[in-house]
């Protein structure tokens, strides 16, 4: 495992990319689980194991490579992987030795791996559903053995409660399948007053980019002007790349939930981003043409931070080295700024920053429709604890209740 650590240790590179593809953090991942049935095992028997031995030696370099692997390009792939083989498991069942017997590199990586690389993968459905699973699969007499209580208490915690949010929004789509929101498709001729929702199978399809639907032959007709440029587009883009390209940030169930949580967590930060709007934009009365920010980076806002950009004079963040096509996404993004200045009221645009191994990967989506005049009942955080950097908190909260009272 030390080899493959050394071998793999550059990101990006071919050979680490070849480790990866080859299956290498299920494997090492496994190696971690049969590890810890033997040390729990001998822990049992002998109340302690040798920090020397190999079997913490193994452990040390196992955590090592998992820390690091999972935070290489395509990462949402190998999150699952590892934690399908077992990752969560093996660290609820070490935690108490981990602290002890452990290098300290050792515990950073472990802490690293639970603290910062699960939550912050928690955006993707493909991890939401593979974490929830394997922790469902703990029961309560391993995790009082383990995790609870240890040094890693609170960073378990933390996952859980990421996860209970993310699982919310994932939940909201299998209860409601059969319904309009899961099932049926509007209309895209939504900015001429149309907006009907029905089945996909009862819509058509544009035989062009086969992203928008329409309920006749008359409403494409009359979305045909603002959907043409962005047809185009996207027509070129899948006639250039592969199925694997297209799919090379996460696969199509993970954006649509990545539009779920979008649309769900834009509405939870409509307060905070209408007040910030009176505080940073006081003259600017049409808050439609407000691009809405989400940043998903931020381990200390579970449901993202939100800023304020204004579509008019909006510039995409860099590509920061993606592999993409560039000049492709670019253009994307203009023709999304340009539909929404057509008719803001249809559109909200919502740019999304988010993980993806080692780089902060930022796209941008349109949901409709404008959600910015919606009204927000104006709510009381009692914690004193900030859910979004933008939200107006007192930090004495307690001597607020208090004079309240």
């Amino acid at each position: 495992t030390y080899a493959i650590c050394i071998l793999s240790r550059f990101a990006r590179h071919p050979l680490t990319l070849a480790f990866l593809e080859q299956n290498a953090c299920w494997v090492v991942t496994r190696m971690l689980v049969l590890t810890a049935d033997v040390v729990v095992l001998r822990t049992a028997k002998a109340s302690v194991v040798d920090r020397d031995s190999e079997y913490i030696e193994s452990l040390n370099a196992g955590f090592s490579f998992i820390r690091f692997a999972l935070m290489r390009d395509f990462s949402p792939r190998w999150v699952v992987q590892s934690v399908d083989a077992g990752l969560l498991r093996a660290v609820c069942r070490l935690a108490p030795l981990l602290e002890k017997q452990l290098h300290q590199f050792g515990r950073d990586c472990v802490r690293h791996i639970l603290a910062d690389t699960l939550p912050k993968h928690l955006v993707y459905l493909s991890v939401v559903k593979v974490v929830d699973r394997e922790m469902n699969d703990i029961d309560d007499v391993t995790l009082e053995k383990g995790v609870d209580g240890s040094w890693l208490a609170g960073d378990w915690r933390s996952l859980q409660e990421v996860l209970t949010l993310r699982r919310s929004v994932a939940k909201i789509s299998k209860e409601e399948k059969g319904s309009s929101r899961t099932l049926s498709q509007s209309c895209s001729s939504y900015t001429y007053q149309c907006g009907k929702m029905a089945p996909k199978k009862e819509l058509q399809r544009c035989g062009g980019c086969l992203n928008v639907f329409y309920c006749s032959k008359q409403c494409q007709k009359e979305a045909w002007p603002n959907h043409r440029a962005l047809c185009r587009l996207r027509t070129e883009d899948r006639a250039t790349q592969t199925a694997e390209d297209r799919n090379a940030l996460f696969p199509k169930a993970d954006a649509q939930f990545f539009r779920e949580l979008l649309s769900t967590d834009a509405g939870l930060h409509l307060g905070h981003m209408q007040a910030l709007a009176k505080r940073e934009f006081p003259s600017e009365k049409q808050g439609e043409y407000f691009a809405l920010c989400l940043d998903y980076t931020d381990l200390r806002y579970p449901t993202g931070t939100c800023s304020l950009k204004d579509i008019r004079t909006y510039t995409a963040p860099p590509m920061n080295g993606e592999d993409e096509d560039e000049e492709v996404v670019v253009e994307h993004n203009k023709e999304m700024v340009r539909m929404v200045l057509r008719d803001p009221k249809a559109y909200t645009f919502i740019e999304a920053t988010f993980a993806w191994g080692e780089r902060r990967m930022s796209r941008n989506f349109m949901i409709r429709p404008n959600i910015w005049d919606k009204q927000v009942p104006q709510m009381v955080n009692f914690t004193g604890k900030k859910t979004c950097a933008n939200e107006d908190v007192e930090e004495n909260t307690p001597g607020f209740i208090k004079d309240l009272m």
